[in-house]
């Protein structure tokens, strides 16, 4: 009975033996592969890879060469729709402009800019004045404390204040100024009637400046014509920086 068996189980190791090329065509599975001393493959095609836990260093690390996937992406998800899909935050690193920022996102100082532009979270700059200051000259110059020198890039302007004219029959007007330039558009006028000297009233501009050079200044000048003088009280220059 013993030798039936053992004659059983060598025709039975016959069978696999010589049908072993059959099988290996139907199922190739390696559950743990470790190159000696390091592997190298000059291409590698799949239809899916799995990153997991499931073997030591478990991760892809491609360092003096590209990765290229014609499919999707899919970060911390089961399924990829998009061309890169991401589930949950993303950290990027700090970096320099690039020479050519078109279709860019990078980060620079830990500012986000897409397109050479900063991207959104802007806080406003602001300059403020509560004492009155003073003007009679026949040519625009600052009115005091209304300048803002706040780098390269676009920005939306703000200015209020109020004005009034100490004689009569003059002109007072207000404009912004950027780089030493003036914005004709945003150019405000008032005339004081001789009736109603010393009579504050209401001045105001918003603007969307583009182009504004690093060295900058983003300034309010005011000047009267007429021979008198004029006043300008409390003042708020806001600017934001956008696209």
């Amino acid at each position: 009975m013993r030798y039936a068996v053992r004659c059983l189980g060598f025709v039975i190791f016959l069978i696999l033996f010589l049908n072993s090329s059959g099988f290996s065509q139907e199922t190739l599975t390696i559950t743990t592969y470790y190159p000696s001393p390091r592997g190298s493959y000059k291409e590698l095609t799949s239809h899916r890879m799995k990153i997991g836990t499931n073997y030591s260093g478990s991760g892809t690390s491609v360092t003096d060469d590209n990765l290229i996937v014609e499919g999707t992406v899919g970060i911390g998800t089961t399924e990829a729709n998009e061309k890169l899909e991401v589930a949950g935050r993303i950290l990027l690193g700090q970096t320099t402009a690039p020479g050519d920022p078109t279709d860019r996102l990078y980060n620079v100082g830990g500012n986000l800019y897409w397109n050479g532009s900063a991207l959104g979270g802007s806080a406003p700059n602001q300059a403020a004045a509560t004492s009155d200051t003073g003007t009679s000259s026949g040519s625009y110059g600052l009115a005091s404390g209304m300048t803002l020198t706040p780098g390269a890039g676009n920005y939306m302007v703000w200015f209020s204040s109020s004005i009034e004219g100490n004689g009569g029959n003059d002109y007072i007007y207000v404009c912004l100024f950027v780089g030493g330039v003036q914005v004709a558009h945003t150019e405000r006028r008032h005339y004081t009637e001789s009736s109603i000297p010393n009579t504050a009233v209401p001045v105001a501009f918003q603007a969307y400046i583009t182009g504004v050079g690093a060295t900058d200044a983003i300034e309010v000048h005011w000047l009267i014509t007429g021979g008198g003088s004029a006043t300008m009280h409390q003042r708020t220059l806001t600017i934001v920086k956008v696209p």
